[in-house]
């Protein structure tokens, strides 16, 4: 399944969204370029391009595919563009050389652990570091390694900020996905002891993600990678769980069209489902090759879609972030809500229950420290009562951006 995107949706924008999403391939064919001298002969609102290119991090692939075309763009288009390339080649140079050094170490101490996102499909998927917008690097390790880890970053000079959660009964049962970030010189690592949480539909061990590894060579040392069908999976499900959250990964998208181009010949669909379906997530891959498929030009078998309903909801969603029309902040606020209900849910007994609800009004104090940024010592009681204050708004605005939403 492959479908031109936006076909005539967005009236006098659908130039610009088009020109977007196929010129951020990294192999244009001559079909796709010669779409691309097409579309840009539409384009009239250049700083609506330049904004959308900022926003989606697709600048730098931009640079690479839209260089050549120095009569038809405008000239401060072009040095956006290129500006953003070099600008993420730098970034990302500072980024790999912590990581190599990092990597080498943990090789050291005996640490296994696998790069994820960026920090990993920059090189082997992309092969140009100022082409993948890293914002900052994460890597997967074993439960077991995360003291030692932590002792090796603080001996190398690392500053260690551990995440938070609002009550001890939120910390024990939803765990956060990266418990641990790491800081030093501009550079952020979050690291990872599982890849999903227990609101998120997929359910695999620890230990099986492991046995699902390789050991491969990479940036100087050795690490542990994820076949192509395994890759995709995370992939698919980081995305939806952002998408589902109201935040737009637009470069995830791209990483999954990428990612199917370069092993359209080896990669295994029906171990691919039947693996989405042993680990309980099928529906929300699904979900996302549906959007692949439809806006990004992504081959995918029809096959795979034989038992799948679209989701109008993303679906929607989806469009109308690219299309400026989405408010993301009430959105946000609405999935804040509709998330901590299905925390709620998930907890069984009335005492559990009860516990949440007071550990989201009144959070511990090491919580309410950090995410108002207040010193030590300082008396909490006002700012208790202005996150009940904040809380009460953010429900009623949620309310009543989900009666809008109905009434449409």
């Amino acid at each position: 399944m492959s479908n031109s995107a936006f076909s005539g949706q967005f009236g006098d924008g659908e130039a610009v969204f088009n020109l977007l999403l196929l010129a951020s391939k990294l192999h244009p064919t001559e079909a796709d370029k010669a779409e691309v001298v097409s579309l840009i002969s539409h384009i009239r609102n250049w700083d609506l391009f330049s904004e959308r290119c900022a926003g989606t991090h697709l600048a730098p692939i931009l640079h690479k595919n839209l260089a050549e075309y120095q009569e038809q763009i405008p000239q401060k288009v072009l040095s956006f563009l290129s500006n953003s390339y070099n600008q993420v080649l730098v970034r990302n140079i500072r980024f790999y050389e912590s990581f190599g050094a990092m990597l080498r170490k943990l090789n050291g101490a005996g640490i296994d652990c696998v790069p994820l996102k960026g920090i990993y499909l920059a090189d082997t998927l992309y092969h140009d570091l100022g082409l993948r917008h890293l914002s900052d690097i994460d890597i997967l390790i074993r439960s077991k390694d995360v003291d030692a880890m932590i002792q090796m970053m603080e001996n190398d000079g690392w500053s260690v900020k551990k995440a938070e959660l609002r009550s001890e009964l939120e910390n024990e049962e939803f765990s956060p996905a990266h418990p641990y970030k790491f800081f030093q010189n501009g550079v952020t690592v979050e690291l990872h002891t599982h890849l999903y949480n227990r609101n998120q539909g997929a359910k695999i061990s620890e230990q099986e993600l492991w046995i699902l590894t390789e050991k491969a060579d990479f940036c100087g040392g050795t690490i542990h990678q994820f076949s192509p069908e395994m890759l995709l999976q995370h992939l698919c499900l980081h995305l939806h769980k952002h998408l589902v959250g109201s935040e737009l990964k637009v470069l995830s998208f791209c990483d999954i069209r990428e990612l199917l181009e370069k092993y359209k010949d080896l990669f295994d669909w029906k171990y691919f489902r039947a693996a989405s379906q042993k680990y309980n997530c099928l529906n929300e891959v699904s979900e996302i090759l549906w959007l692949c498929a439809k806006y990004w030009r992504t081959e995918i078998p029809n096959s795979f879609f034989l038992d799948y309903a679209s989701n109008l909801t993303l679906d929607t969603r989806f469009s109308s972030f690219l299309t400026g029309d989405s408010n993301q902040i009430s959105q946000k606020t609405q999935h804040t809500v509709s998330r901590s209900i299905g925390q709620l849910n998930q907890l069984d007994g009335l005492l559990p229950k009860f516990k949440y609800i007071l550990g989201c009004a009144f959070p511990r104090p090491v919580f309410m420290h950090r995410h108002f940024q207040l010193k030590e010592g300082t008396w909490l009681l006002p700012w208790y009562l202005l996150r009940v204050l904040i809380l009460s708004q953010k429900m009623i605005l949620a309310l009543i951006s989900k009666f809008r939403n109905q009434l449409r």
